[in-house]
C-alpha cells in the first residue's frame, strides 16, 4: 500500500510511525480489539495527546496517553485537574453521546462545543471512520485546549484514511 505523506505540519517520521503500525496490524490480520488499540496508542504518541479510537458497534473503545495530559501545566499541579480528569471514567460513553455530531471529516471541539461539561478543560479533534470491519468507528485525539490543532487534525485524517484503507 502507497501513501503519499503529507507535508505540512507532521514529520514524515511521524506517518511513517503511524502507517507502520497500522499496516502492520493490516498484514497480521489481527481483529478489532487490536486494531483499535494499538491506533489508539500511536495517535498518543504522535499527538503528544491522548489518542482514541474505538468500534462503537462491536464495544471496543481504548484510548491512551491519560500521563501526557498529566504532564501538561493546566493539570499537573491543580487539585480541579483530578475533577476533570473523571471523564476518563468514562469516555467511551461519552464519544458514542457525540457520535451523532461528528461529520463525515475531521471535527474539533474545543471546550464546552462539545455540549458535554466534562469536556470543558479540553479540546477534541476526532472523526468517525470505517472499513470492512468497522462500520461505525471513530478516531481522535483528546488534549489540552492549547494543543497543535493543525498537526492533529492532520493526524486525525491521516489515521483515518489509513483505517479506511485496510
Amino acid at each position: 500500500m502507497l501513501i503519499n505523506c503529507p507535508q505540512d505540519n507532521l514529520s514524515g517520521n511521524e506517518f511513517k510511525t503511524l502507517l507502520e503500525v497500522i499496516e502492520e496490524l493490516n498484514q497480521d490480520g489481527l481483529g478489532v480489539p487490536r486494531l483499535v488499540r494499538d491506533t489508539a496508542r500511536t495517535i498518543s504518541f504522535v499527538s503528544s495527546g491522548v489518542g482514541i479510537c474505538g468500534s462503537l458497534d462491536e464495544d471496543d473503545f481504548f484510548s491512551a496517553g491519560l500521563p501526557n495530559l498529566l504532564r501538561e501545566p493546566e493539570f499537573a499541579h491543580h487539585n480541579d485537574s483530578f475533577k476533570s480528569l473523571e471523564i476518563f471514567d468514562h469516555l467511551d460513553r461519552e464519544i458514542k453521546n457525540i457520535f451523532n455530531e461528528i461529520e463525515k471529516d475531521v471535527q474539533v471541539f474545543i471546550g464546552r462545543e462539545s455540549g458535554d461539561k466534562r469536556f470543558n478543560d479540553f479540546s477534541l479533534v476526532v472523526s468517525r471512520c470505517e472499513n470492512k470491519r468497522i462500520k461505525r468507528g471513530v478516531v481522535g485525539v483528546l488534549g489540552p485546549k492549547r494543543m497543535d490543532y493543525e498537526k492533529n487534525i492532520q493526524l486525525v485524517s491521516y489515521a483515518k484514511k489509513l483505517i479506511k484503507e485496510l
